[in-house]
Order: C-alpha cells, then structure tokens, then sequence
C-alpha cells in the first residue's frame, strides 16, 4: 500500500463502457482496412453524432451512463464507541487538569444559557395565555351584572308588543 495506489471497486477500466467507446471510436479514426473481422463493436459509424449529452460520450465534458468513479479518493470511518468525555469539564465546565487532562473537554449537548432563557420566555407566556383562555370562559361573579341584560330587546320583534309574563332563567 502506497501513497500513489489506486483502488478499482468498478468494472475493470479496460473493460468498462467508456474504455468500450473511446477503443471504438479509435479503430474508426484509424481505418484500418485489413479485412479482418473485429466484431460487432468495430462497426464504423458514417454519421458522426454531434458533441451533446447523448452523443459521443468519449470525448464530451458532459457524459451520460455509467462513469468511472474516482480511484485517488480514499474512505476512512471511525466509531468512537467508548468517547472518554471528561466528566468534571461536562458537568461543571472547570477541569483542574486544563490541557494536560487525556479526556475530551465538550460540552456539546447542553444548551447555551441565552437557549434557556429563550425557552422559559416562551413557556411563560404560554402560560399567560392559557391563564387569559380560561378566564374568558368564567361567569360573572357576585355584585356583576351580566352584559347580556342590556341587549335584550323591550318588545316581541314579531308582533311588536310588549312582552307579557316574561320567563327570566340563569
């Protein structure tokens, strides 16, 4: 293993559809008329198709089907199953090692003082507004009087008279 070693987890590069195309497109370049079979791949094609998405592939910029994947790029994972948080740091923010301390000094997933304050200024006033919804809904107590007695009307709105023996509930 060096540090110029490629990897191949495609089809081999001599082999793979582009490797195909551009050995294709050279045999008709060159024209080589010796009156040998070379397959069906050697077939020359007359029509030369214009240089776009679809057509001659080998030689655009832009290339559709498969492509080759890179072989200079390296992937390296690590799992850290056991991460060594330093617990005095992660609980009270102060080490008495300070840099000398071997464990990690996070404490990534506690949240900011500015985030707490945030909150509790939002779960207060929910609060409020639930304590404002529930007072809308109470009756009115002793020495009030309802607001809905003054939109009565005085007289029947269908006969037009005064109203007789009037039943008056809660």
């Amino acid at each position: 293993m060096g540090a110029t070693q490629t990897i191949e987890i495609d089809t081999d590069v001599k082999n793979d559809a582009v490797a195909l195309l551009e050995k294709q497109l050279n045999m008709t370049e060159d024209e080589l008329n010796s009156g040998t079979y070379k397959g069906s791949s050697a077939y020359k094609q007359y029509i030369k198709k214009k240089d776009n998405v679809t057509g001659n592939a080998a030689t655009s910029k832009i290339r559709a089907g498969p492509q080759r994947a890179p072989t200079n790029v390296r992937v390296t994972c690590r799992f850290d199953y056991q991460p060594d948080i330093c617990k005095d740091y992660k609980e009270t923010g102060y080490c008495g090692y300070g840099d000398s301390c071997k464990f990690l000094h996070d404490r990534g997933d506690y949240k900011s003082g500015w985030q707490l304050d945030r909150e509790w200024e939002e779960k207060q006033k929910r609060l409020a507004n639930e304590e404002e919804e529930l007072n809308n809904y109470l009756i009115g107590e002793d020495g009030e009087e309802d607001s809905s007695d003054e939109e009565l009307p005085f007289a029947c709105l269908i006969c037009r008279k005064d109203f007789v023996n009037p039943i008056k509930t809660k």
